[in-house]
């Protein structure tokens, strides 16, 4: 009897060892299968209503879904895209050419703000639109080429970037 429950464990422990490895395998895949989910409810009546109209030609009608849900999915995200991509090359030639009013409005900024919330700014640096400007360069400019190190950079700038904007939107709630 023993032996039975020994088994029937050592089984459930390998049951839930594959499961757990099974689940990490395709977890890179969780979002575009739930994509593809979404979609396909979203896009069944088109394709029903598409094939018969086409007298039940299955292929012909998903070929035509296909390229409805490219026309009206796809191309708005890739104007949007391309949209995001000149704003970017618009706040880089900003910055580059330093014409932006970003030092003015900081500076009226922090005249509104209480003197613990200065404090707490001056702490970590962030009092000045100069000091800020000079840390999200020299994190962007850090000059490591792995992908690993970009993305740290990028984090790290984040990071500084949200000190700063919670702190200011913190403060100005309390003004």
């Amino acid at each position: 009897m023993r032996f039975k429950g020994l088994s029937m464990g050592f089984f459930l422990l390998i049951l839930a060892i594959v499961t757990v490895a099974f689940f990490e395998v395709l977890a890179p895949y969780f979002s575009p299968i739930l994509w593809a989910a979404v979609l396909t409810v979203i896009f069944h009546p088109l394709k029903t209503f598409l094939r018969t109209r086409l007298s039940d030609r299955n292929g012909l009608a998903s070929l035509l879904t296909l390229l409805c849900i490219c026309l009206i999915v796809f191309t708005p995200l890739a104007i949007i895209t391309s949209s995001l991509a000149v704003e970017i090359n618009t706040v880089y030639t900003k910055l580059q050419t330093n014409s932006t009013q970003f030092p003015i409005v900081f500076a009226q900024l922090m005249q509104h703000l209480p003197d613990w919330a200065t404090h707490y700014l001056a702490e970590h640096n962030l009092d000045s639109a100069t000091a800020i400007q000079q840390k999200l360069s020299g994190l962007a400019l850090k000059g490591d080429s792995t992908p690993q190190a970009a993305c740290l950079s990028l984090a790290e700038a984040h990071s500084v970037l949200l000190w700063a904007s919670a702190s200011c939107s913190i403060c100005c709630s309390f003004c």
